[in-house]
Formats: structure tokens, sequence, C-alpha cells
């Protein structure tokens, strides 16, 4: 047996395809693929938008959006960059669904170190969003053209992650190996993805997304209200697409427990590891010596008793406190513009705006930015 494992037969196959597996984890790290990634992907998500700001001039750009879906399905792209144009300001869209503190704070550094005419970092971000952890799944895919930034010894981005989950996904082959087995299948699909977005790159930038319907078929009012409403409905395939999320949440057995409980908001946590991050991409900013705009924008009453931290104020408190007074920093605050009407008919389903909710939020952004 030992003679066997020296002999040339068993060592040399295993060293050609070491060879070859790494030869093509550096071709990947190098970038041979991405022109052949799916725009309709994570990681072609990213790469379309830097390739949208290369066509557009990295010299050229002075501002850009970062947020997750909330914020980059949830205005009017466009809108705001005719607006601030009218000011000499092009301001531009790197907001990436998915997105949570990995992508939000390695595209706002890598946008400090590439864009030598920058002036200021939009952050749209919702509450729940300054405690939510991210997905592994997405984020490293959404992440991996900035991966220069990610600090996993310093920060915790994850929920449940080993740190062999973590290690493996560091790796060229394990993110791209998705995408490169659908091109292998369905080249056709491929190529006529490409030819719909070839030579796009401004309605990239200028980016709406279509949000009709609203929640208003749901009460989605207190946690009771929630209960009753996911149980009109058997099982998930019969539920609305706009619901699904409310359904999850409050048809299963957590739910109902915590009804019978009268524990109407989710428990406090420990808010200092999340305090921490924050503070360290606020400071990366500001002394950077470039302008923070903090928008702060609404989020449905579903979120207050099912999803946020019962002690997630304390957290956003203290750091308006801290940086409130600071000459760069600015605070766009429309957590309550939609508060005097009904929430319902603003939101698409529960996280997201609806195509008035999103006309809305545009114009208030617009507004307070050009007062």
């Amino acid at each position: 047996m030992i003679e066997f494992l020296k002999h040339k037969k068993f060592w040399l196959p295993l060293v050609i395809l070491s060879a070859l597996l790494l030869m093509i984890e550096g071709m990947l790290r190098a970038g041979w693929y991405d022109r052949m990634l799916s725009p309709l992907s994570h990681m072609g998500n990213t790469v379309t938008r830097l390739n949208a700001f290369e066509r557009f001039g990295l010299k050229r750009i002075h501002w850009v959006t970062l947020g997750d879906s909330k914020m980059d399905w949830g205005i009017d792209h466009g809108q705001l960059r005719d607006a601030r144009a009218e000011r000499d300001i092009n301001h531009l869209r790197l907001s990436l669904a998915g997105s949570n503190f990995l992508a939000t704070h390695t595209a706002a550094e890598w946008s400090i170190d590439h864009l030598p005419e920058l002036q200021g970092i939009m952050l749209g971000l919702y509450e729940h969003e300054f405690v939510n952890l991210g997905n592994t799944q997405k984020e490293f895919k959404i992440t991996w053209p900035f991966k220069d930034y990610w600090q996993f010894d310093t920060f915790d981005y994850f929920r449940n992650a080993s740190d062999n989950d973590i290690w493996l996904n560091q790796m060229a082959l394990q993110n791209y190996a998705g995408d490169i087995k659908d091109w292998v299948l369905n080249p056709l699909k491929r190529h006529r993805q490409h030819q719909h977005h070839a030579n796009k790159w401004s309605e990239v930038l200028d980016y709406s997304r279509a949000m009709s319907g609203d929640l208003c078929a749901h009460d989605l009012s207190s946690l009771a209200s929630c209960i009753n409403s996911a149980s009109q409905f058997k099982n998930l395939s019969q539920v609305p697409h706009e619901f699904v999320p409310a359904y999850k949440n409050c048809s299963n057995r957590r739910a109902k427990a915590r009804l019978k409980k009268q524990q109407w908001h989710p428990v406090s946590i420990d808010l200092q590891p999340h305090a921490e991050k924050w503070r360290y991409l606020f400071d990366r900013i500001l002394q950077a010596d470039k302008q923070l705009t903090l928008l702060l924008l609404p989020e449905n009453e579903f979120f207050e008793y099912m999803v946020k931290p019962s002690n997630i104020d304390e957290l956003v408190d203290a750091l308006l406190l801290e940086y409130l007074d600071h000459p760069n920093f600015q605070l766009i605050d429309l957590r309550e513009l939609f508060a005097a009407e009904r929430q319902c008919q603003f939101y698409y389903d529960t996280l997201h705006f609806n195509n008035e909710g999103i006309q809305r939020v545009t114009e208030a952004l617009i507004e307070a930015l050009n007062p």
C-alpha cells in the first residue's frame, strides 16, 4: 500500500488536479470570467454596477448611494441623479440588493479608494439594518469585487456561520461555481441576458424598480392581527406574494407563543458589537474627509412587533447623539414619513415600498437635499 502511494500513478493525478484548481482559482480572482457573469446574479449585479461606473467615468463621480434592496429598490435613482446634477453633483447608485454591513462598509471603502473626486456617501438605512446580520450565500458574492476590504478578524458579519464556512466562501471557485454551472447548462440564456443588458449602463445607474400593488388586503397592525391574517391561508402555496414574509413569521409556533405570553416586541439584544461596526464605518468615511448623509427610511409597522429588537432605539439614538454635531454629517430622517397615513398603501411587501412609496420617499429625499 505504501509503495503504491509513493508511485506516480497515485500522486501525479493529484498534483495535476491541484495545479489545475490553483490555476482556475487564480484566473477567477484575476477577473477572467467576469464578463461572462450573469448580470442578474449577486456578483454579476455588483460587477455590472462597477462597469457602469467605469463607463460614466470614475473621476466624474462625486457621491454614491449605499444600502440594501429597501434603498436600492426604494427610490428613483434617475430622479435623484437629475436633481443632484442641477447643482453640478454627479450622484450615482451603488446600493446593492441583499446587502448588510459587510457589503455597505466594503463598498464605502472601495469608493473612498477608487473615486478620486468623491465628495460624500449616502447611507440609506432602516432601523433594523443596524443590527441585521448577513447571509453567507449572498454577501460573499455581492462583495467579491470588494474582497480586499473584508475584515473577518474584526467584525462578525454573519449569523451562525462557522469558521470553515467563512474560509470556504473566501475561495473564488466557491463563489463562481454556481454561475459557471448555469452558463454551461444554458449558454443561450446567458447570451440573451448579456444582449439585453449591453450598452445600458445609464439605465443601471438610473434604476427605478416597478413595484405595483400594496399590503392593504392584510391587517398587519399588531401581532394578533398578523397571526389572524396568516390563519386565513392553509399553506404557503395559497399566500399572495406580498404577504409571504409576514405569513412565514406570523404562522409559526413562536409567534403564537409570544401572543400567549403577551410578548408584544422581540427581545432585546447586546448592541455593543453593532455599535462598534457602524462607528467604524462612520469614522472611516468622515476621517477620509468625505461627507456622510445618513438617510433613515420608514419601516412597516410589522417590524415593530415582529422583527426589530426592543432596544434598537438605544443604538440609533446613541449613534445620532455622537455624530450629529460633526460638520460633515447630515441626517435625513424619514422614519415618520407615512405616520399620519395608512402605511399599507405605501408598501409592496413588509420591507419594500411600492410605486407610491418610492415616489414619496424620492420626493422627500430630494427636498431634504435641495431645501
